[in-house]
C-alpha cells in the first residue's frame, strides 16, 4: 500500500476513469451526427476525408466522478488506512506477547503456591465459559434442522440455564480476580517493604 501511495491519485484515478467513459460517449456521438463543432476533418487527397476528435469536450460530457466510483475509492483509501493499522496493531501486539509472564516467570517471582492455584482456576473457568458461549451459539441456530428459538420451549429453558450458569462463573472470576488483586497489592507492599529494610 504504501508503494502505491507514490504512484496513485484517487481524484486523478476518477477523472481519469471518468475521462475515458466521455471519450467514448464523445466518439460514439461523432459516429452518428458530424458537426463541426465536434470533428475537424481533413482531406488526405485520396477522396476520403479522415476525421479526429477535437482536444476540447464538450460541456456536456464534463462533470464530476461517478458517485458509486467516489464511493469505491473513499472505501478503498479506508481499507488501505485500516490495513496499516491492523499491521501496526499486530506488531504492538508481537511485541506486548514477547513480554508476557509464563509460569516459570510467576514461580520465580516467589509467589505463593495458593496464588498460581487460583491463576490456574481463572483459567479454567474462562476456558470453560468460552465453551459455553460456543454451545450457545450452536444452539441458536448453527445447524441448518433447528427450530427457531421461540418456537421451541425447551430450547428456551436450556439457554436460560446456560445463562444462569454463565452468570456464576462470572460472579466467581468477579471473586477471584479481586483476591488476586488484594493479594498482588500485599506483595507489593511485601517487596516495597523488603526493599526498604535492605
Amino acid at each position: 500500500m504504501d508503494a502505491l501511495r507514490g504512484l496513485v491519485f484517487w481524484q486523478s484515478l476518477g477523472t481519469a476513469i471518468t475521462g475515458i467513459d466521455c471519450m467514448t460517449a464523445y466518439a460514439k456521438a461523432t459516429d452518428t451526427r458530424v458537426s463541426p463543432h465536434e470533428t475537424s476533418a481533413r482531406d488526405t487527397g485520396s477522396g476520403r476525408t479522415e476525421r479526429k476528435l477535437v482536444e476540447k469536450l464538450p460541456e456536456e460530457y464534463i462533470r464530476c466522478p461517478d458517485p458509486d466510483l467516489l464511493s469505491t475509492l473513499r472505501k478503498l483509501g479506508f481499507v488501505a488506512s485500516g490495513y496499516d493499522n491492523v499491521l501496526e496493531r499486530i506488531d504492538r501486539l508481537e511485541e506486548l506477547m514477547a513480554l508476557k509472564l509464563t509460569r516459570d516467570d510467576l514461580e520465580a517471582l516467589g509467589f505463593s503456591p495458593a496464588l498460581l492455584k487460583r491463576i490456574d482456576d481463572l483459567e479454567a473457568i474462562s476456558k470453560e465459559l468460552l465453551k459455553e458461549r460456543e454451545k450457545i451459539y450452536v444452539d441458536c441456530g448453527t445447524s441448518p434442522h433447528m427450530p427457531f428459538p421461540s418456537d421451541n420451549k425447551k430450547l428456551i429453558k436450556n439457554l436460560q440455564e446456560n445463562l444462569n450458569t454463565l452468570r456464576e462463573q462470572i460472579a466467581r472470576i468477579a471473586g477471584l480476580t479481586s483476591d488476586l488483586q488484594t493479594e498482588t497489592k500485599e506483595i507489593r507492599v511485601d517487596c516495597k517493604v523488603s526493599c526498604s529494610k535492605r
